[in-house]
């Protein structure tokens, strides 16, 4: 029987013939792949689409060129160890279920006329051990869907501040990063293409935090 020879990538519980559909989670662990809310245009906030005017509540948020957020999962803290043991340990058959387990999604990706790819490159170097960079697993995934080119040239200092070394004759551009939560990173790498001469960036994320934003923070 399945059962015998196969676990969950997460829970390590074994499989048994009804989890063949969820492979490789049990269906405990793949209920835990939500999908995300519609995501405010100006803050990532999904609050501000429950406003009766659908009106930015945090109209200050400097955007840099960032028209628009979105995101494929919910991530509630309770269920962001699946998605940790992706992020640091990879895995064919995993990243398959997490970039398909919702082919109905219709991510913002496939409804702009973007240019290229841009992926926020990992902190440091060490991130890319093993081969597994999941941000940039992510961003060829995208590009692999758009058959849009997948930029590498955005780098990052010490100080967590990005540059990109030369001028960009690209005008829309896709931003991934793997996680939305503070958006610090985000906003910093946007800077970074928007003074390199992209003037439209749409942001994509594989997960939101539900609690990632309060009344004076974002991400």
């Amino acid at each position: 029987m399945l059962s015998l020879f196969f676990r969950c990538t997460h829970c390590t519980h074994h499989l048994q013939l009804q989890d063949f559909s969820t492979f490789p989670l049990c269906r405990l662990c793949f209920s835990y792949l939500l999908p995300a809310p519609p995501l405010c245009t100006s803050c990532a906030q999904p609050h501000c689409l429950l406003h009766p005017q659908k009106k930015c509540l945090r109209p200050w948020i400097k955007r840099y060129g960032i028209v628009s957020y979105q995101a494929k999962y919910l991530i509630l803290e309770s269920h962001f160890s699946l998605f940790k043991h992706w992020k640091y340990q990879g895995g064919f058959f995993l990243t398959q279920r997490l970039f398909k387990a919702h082919p109905s999604f219709n991510p913002i990706f496939q409804n702009v006329q973007a240019q290229a790819i841009f992926f926020i490159p990992p902190l440091s170097p060490l991130s890319r051990r093993f081969h597994h960079y999941p941000g940039e697993t992510l961003g060829k995934w995208i590009s692999q869907m758009t058959q849009l080119p997948l930029m590498q040239d955005l780098k990052i200092l010490p100080s967590k501040k990005f540059y990109y070394k030369r001028n960009l004759q690209i005008k829309i551009a896709i931003l991934v990063d793997l996680f939305l939560t503070t958006g610090n990173l985000i906003e910093q790498a946007a800077l970074a293409l928007h003074q390199a001469g992209v003037e439209e960036i749409h942001v994509f994320c594989l997960g939101y935090f539900q609690n990632s934003f309060s009344a004076e923070s974002q991400d």
